[in-house]
């Protein structure tokens, strides 16, 4: 688990570090397997082409993990992607800038997992897909769309008890 932990660490912040200049194709891709795992992404900056993808518990379910994504600047394409299987999760994506294309993903399986996405700037065309099944019991979602100028959309799929989805658009 701890060779895990330093492989996606090391990932993250060569990824990280690229992102930071202008004009880039950026992609960051974490998989971790094991339980008390963080995983974390960001990518800033403008015109880049940014994608995270943050993969934790597949084929292997585990407990209490984190993915982060965080991608901002003006006049970017952002793609954020987290999928984990286990319980007590939570993938958190904030996505921001100007004249900027947003796209958060999240996939969970499991029980007492939370999505939170927030996208907001001027200008956006703003995407969100959340998927929350498996035995999918106390899962809940979370998305905010805010700024000014923005083209807004929501999926949100749900299965099992005691399910909440919040969404809020301005």
């Amino acid at each position: 688990m701890k060779n895990s932990i330093a492989i996606a660490s090391v990932v993250a912040l060569l990824s990280a570090s690229s992102a930071w200049a202008d004009g880039n194709n950026n992609t960051s891709n974490i998989d971790q397997i094991g339980d008390n795992l963080t995983g974390v992404s960001t990518q800033t900056g403008n015109g880049n082409t940014s994608l995270s993808n943050i993969d934790q518990g597949l084929n292997v379910p585990g407990d209490n993990l984190i993915a982060t994504i965080a991608q901002g600047g003006i006049n970017n394409m952002h793609e954020a992607h987290a999928k984990q299987d286990g319980s007590d999760s939570i993938a958190d994506i904030t996505q921001g800038g100007d004249t900027t294309m947003n796209y958060a993903f999240v996939e969970q399986k499991g029980t007492g997992n939370d999505a939170l996405i927030l996208q907001n700037g001027t200008g956006n065309d703003n995407g969100v897909e959340i998927y929350q099944t498996g035995t999918g019991a106390l899962n809940t979602a979370t998305v905010m769309q805010g700024g000014m100028n923005n083209v807004n959309a929501v999926g949100i799929s749900q299965m099992g008890g005691g399910l909440s989805a919040n969404i809020t658009q301005n």
